[in-house]
């Protein structure tokens, strides 16, 4: 009772606030506008519109490609055979950045002709090994997430059912002096940290930790099966703090994504229902619905799947069953591209052609989807026979 009273009075203060400063805004608008923070002052614009997406092209991978057990190798161009599994999308500068669950590739878009070039990781070493230093000796289970820091370190997350959980950098990832550091959960092999404990990150207990991202240098993580939203400070001792608890009956199904904007924390996924995008404060744990709703709220009749996460700055972009969606920070919904085919592509379509972003085909199979937004483009990754990357430009 108490809980949904804090609920309830957290809830109707925020609406408050929100109407105070909706009337603040309109006294002052002709002298100067609303609000420093980026975010609060989109909440205020009710006319905001999305952005117009114009064309598609595969930008890599070969999502028919008939042999997913092959293995590309190092120095092979983007859309070359066999493609190389494409998941998590983070830019660092000009360098894309993706994992294969046990390795982390990048390839350079300020070249002519990108290629793709292993950073750690091998996928033929064993699911549960773990072993940090150089770079190419070091080895992850299976990655969850990736994210970055100020300096551009990677930030990198793995979760097991044997070795449990654990966080990591890759420092000068880049570099000749590329390391591998692990900062929470097991560093060596047979070391196992399941359960739920703050503290210092070398006795941390976690449950299926996923989906790192960085506000001022510390990683916030989402503790997926405690249910918690859980932070590791940029201090000596890699401290775990619960910054947050996700409410069951809110945030009980499947988090698709995390992402850091304008000092919050943002995530998207589904419960039985309902897909949400949701808001947190990492400074008090605070949580608000950006968008809650059953298939018709995102548009589709047909059912709800939400999944990945991007932001141009000014809203977000995400996935549902064949169309990226852009979804303002007042809770309006676009579709901005794809025609809504998602199971398999249709008969005469060749992903390998540039379309148009309504005729465009975002197939994915099973649940994940990879979004990122780079230099007026998203970037869009998920499987079909084997992975491949889609760029969508936006005007």
């Amino acid at each position: 009772m108490q809980a949904h009273y804090r609920e309830v009075t957290m809830t109707m203060r925020a609406t408050i606030e929100q109407n105070i400063r909706f009337f603040l805004c309109l006294t002052v608008l002709v002298l100067s506008g609303c609000g420093s923070d980026n975010t609060q002052s989109q909440e205020t614009l009710p006319n905001q519109q999305a952005p117009v997406a114009s064309t598609a092209e595969l930008f890599a991978g070969n999502p028919l490609y008939a042999e997913p057990m092959d293995r590309p190798v190092d120095g092979q161009g983007v859309r070359d055979n066999p493609p190389l599994g494409w998941t998590s999308l983070l830019f660092v500068g000009e360098k894309l950045v993706t994992d294969t669950q046990r390795e982390i590739w990048y390839t350079d878009l300020a070249v002519g002709s990108p290629t793709i070039k292993r950073i750690a990781g091998r996928e033929d070493s064993p699911s549960e090994t773990i072993n940090p230093g150089a770079c190419p000796d070091a080895r992850f289970p299976n990655i969850t997430g990736l994210a970055v820091k100020n300096d551009g370190s990677l930030v990198g997350v793995s979760a097991t059912t044997q070795s449990g959980n654990a966080i990591f950098v890759v420092q000068d990832p880049f570099g000749p002096n590329c390391t591998v550091i692990f900062l929470a959960g097991p560093t060596v092999d047979g070391f196992v940290n399941f359960g739920d404990v703050d503290g210092s990150g070398a006795t941390a207990r976690f449950q299926y930790v996923e989906w790192p991202a960085v506000i001022d240098d510390n990683i916030y993580v989402i503790d997926s099966l405690n249910h918690k939203i859980k932070r590791i400070a940029n201090d000596a001792t890699h401290t775990v703090t619960t910054i947050t608890t996700l409410p069951a009956d809110k945030y009980s199904g499947h988090h698709e994504a995390m992402i850091a904007l304008n000092g919050k924390l943002y995530i998207v996924g589904n419960t039985a229902i309902e897909g949400y995008i949701g808001e947190i404060d990492p400074a008090t744990g605070a949580l608000r619905d950006v968008i809650r709703g059953g298939p018709e709220t995102f548009g589709d009749t047909r059912g709800l799947r939400l999944t990945g996460l991007a932001t141009d700055g000014n809203g977000f972009f995400t996935y549902n069953r064949g169309h990226l969606l852009y979804v303002t920070f007042g809770g309006k919904v676009a579709n901005i591209a794809g025609d809504g085919t998602y199971v398999e592509f249709g008969p005469s379509y060749n992903p390998a052609r540039p379309q148009t972003a309504e005729s465009v085909q975002l197939v994915a199979l099973g649940r994940a989807v990879f979004l990122t937004f780079h230099d007026n483009a998203v970037y869009f990754s998920a499987k079909v026979q084997t992975d491949y990357v889609e760029r969508i430009e936006i005007k």
